[in-house]
């Protein structure tokens, strides 16, 4: 650190305003790094040698090289005040420190201009470090509610998409009520129809009782109620399959009992045949 320090304290032989200001920028540079050991005499001769000769002959340092260098130096003014927005004043920054350990030597040993100078110097920096922390601080705040904002966004975001797909199933809902309904009130009014149709035949059937043969009239009897069952079966069953929630595998029927009745009524229809065939 001395080396580097010392190597940015050498004034050269002409030193033009523009020059004077690049030598001091340097050594702003190396003050940000690591802090100073003043207890080398060489070191602090070289300091005082440096202030002297900088604010000799006017020389009047500019307040936008020392923003200059503090905002472009590759290392924060302090890791353990580093954060990931920039520099945060605090009462162990490097430069700060380097700068009060300086001004007793420079107040002690230098000529009244470079002491004025230097005073200058140490408040220009300080400020823009200060400025910097508050730049950083309000950075940090406005990140961490652009953070909350995003959560918040976030959230509602999917919590409408949430409405959205329960709008969207109470639509669908809806549509499907009203196709079953339709579809209902048709099968019931096929029902209707052909149960009034049946009693109707049936009605008729037995208003002739007295004209046709016993064996006849059963045959008619039980295939009518056959065809009957089997209508009014089908109807219901598709009412049901309409109407039933997905989950539910019942049947209004069991497979069985429908096949049974059916052969049942065969067989009576079966019997009624051979009743008439053999005369008995």
């Amino acid at each position: 650190m001395a080396i580097t320090v010392l190597e940015a304290l050498r004034i050269p032989q002409s030193w033009s305003n523009n020059a004077k200001q690049l030598s001091l920028n340097n050594v702003l540079a190396e003050l940000v790094e690591s802090p100073l050991e003043l207890g080398d005499v060489t070191v602090e001769n070289a300091f005082v040698s440096f202030f002297d000769a900088l604010y000799s002959e006017g020389f009047r340092h500019r307040y936008s090289e020392v923003f200059g260098v503090l905002s472009n130096v590759g290392a924060p003014l302090s890791e353990a005040t580093a954060t990931a927005s920039g520099y945060y004043l605090e009462d162990n920054c490097v430069i700060q420190m380097n700068l009060d350990a300086l001004t007793p030597v420079v107040e002690a040993r230098c000529t009244g201009e470079a002491r004025r100078g230097f005073e200058k110097l140490r408040d220009h920096t300080f400020l823009e470090i200060g400025r910097l922390s508050y730049n950083a601080r309000i950075n940090d705040i406005q990140d961490k509610r652009f953070a909350l904002t995003l959560e918040d966004i976030n959230l509602a975001q999917e919590r409408l998409d949430k409405s959205n797909k329960k709008l969207e199933a109470a639509e669908h809902r809806i549509e499907s009520a009203q196709r079953e309904n339709v579809t209902i009130l048709g099968i019931f009014a096929a029902i209707v129809i052909a149960f009034t149709a049946g009693m109707g035949f049936t009605a008729s059937v037995l208003q002739n009782i007295d004209a046709v043969s016993i064996y006849r009239l059963v045959f008619v009897i039980v295939l009518m109620g056959l065809m009957l069952f089997n209508l009014l079966y089908a109807l219901f069953r598709f009412v049901h399959r309409v109407t039933k929630p997905e989950d539910d595998p019942g049947a209004i029927l069991p497979a069985r009992t429908y096949v049974g009745i059916n052969i049942a009524g065969a067989l009576m229809l079966l019997a009624v045949c051979v009743a008439r065939h053999y005369g008995i």
